[in-house]
């Protein structure tokens, strides 16, 4: 069970990483949406959830539409946002597949999201 990570702060990539890695999945963390995507492009078997910060450091994809590229071509993948910055979120309704965790997100709970998304993949 595959999950990538795109967050572009190290520290909070780091301590997602480690507590989705203890709740058993497959991470793969990377600190841009152009660099997971394109992984995920040619890995062959994209993950079955992203975690994806919304705010991005890198203008060029934010972490919404990296959201909307994934659920594009990959129909079945969850995806769970992440942001400091909840209000980002107060005009977009979630689809089916997605999820969303204000930080500071407590481990428990993104895993819990996580979960929730790949269990129903």
């Amino acid at each position: 069970m595959a999950v990538y990570i795109v967050e572009d702060d190290p520290l909070v990539r780091e301590v997602f990483a480690t507590a989705l890695d203890t709740a058993g999945y497959d991470v793969v963390p990377y600190a841009s949406a152009e660099a997971a995507f394109a992984a995920a492009e040619v890995s062959g078997a994209p993950p079955e959830a992203w975690v994806v910060d919304i705010e991005l450091s890198d203008r060029r994809l934010d972490g919404l539409a990296l959201g909307n590229m994934v659920r594009l071509r990959w129909p079945s993948a969850g995806v769970v946002y992440v942001t400091a910055f909840p209000h980002l979120l107060n005009d977009r309704r979630l689809r089916l597949r997605e999820r969303a965790c204000a930080k500071p997100c407590d481990i428990t709970r993104l895993t819990a999201l996580v979960g929730e998304l790949i269990e129903t993949t």
